[in-house]
């Protein structure tokens, strides 16, 4: 039996574009489906009342301070008040009055407090990121 014996030269400059598309797709797929399962987390939490927080989560190509993209992704709301919604608030004060005033969702009566207690958050985009598996990032 002869032995044979083959050289494999790799051509690094054609193969390389391949495996960043390759590696970029697969982030993509993952940040897309963190961003689905928080917009279902938001629904399941019952965080709802517009539905605009439950469409709003996104999965965008990240950025350096130049503004080029790279390649990782970031997935969040454009909403002034998501992050508000994610993290919770805590005791709202009065800045330049004595008293709250506010109306009750559903009520037409005015309610006067000098302190509210706030709300917890219901943190649908950090149990989204906790739950990205290896299966997410595949086809």
């Amino acid at each position: 039996m002869a032995l044979t014996s083959v050289k494999v030269k790799l051509d690094y400059t054609k193969i390389n574009p391949f495996i960043v598309n390759v590696t970029q797709l697969s982030v993509k797929r993952a940040a897309q489906r963190v961003a689905a399962r928080a917009n279902a987390n938001v629904i399941a939490k019952n965080r709802v009342r517009t539905g605009a927080l439950s469409k709003s989560y996104t999965a965008r190509q990240s950025r350096n301070l130049r503004g080029q993209y790279q390649s990782g992704y970031d997935v969040g709301s454009s909403l002034f008040y998501a992050g508000w919604q994610e993290g919770g608030i805590g005791p709202v004060v009065p800045r330049n009055a004595t008293v709250l005033r506010f109306k009750p969702k559903g009520s037409d009566v005015y309610i006067f407090r000098p302190r509210t207690a706030g709300f917890p958050g219901a943190h649908q985009l950090r149990d989204a990121y906790r739950t990205i598996g290896l299966q997410d990032y595949l086809p």
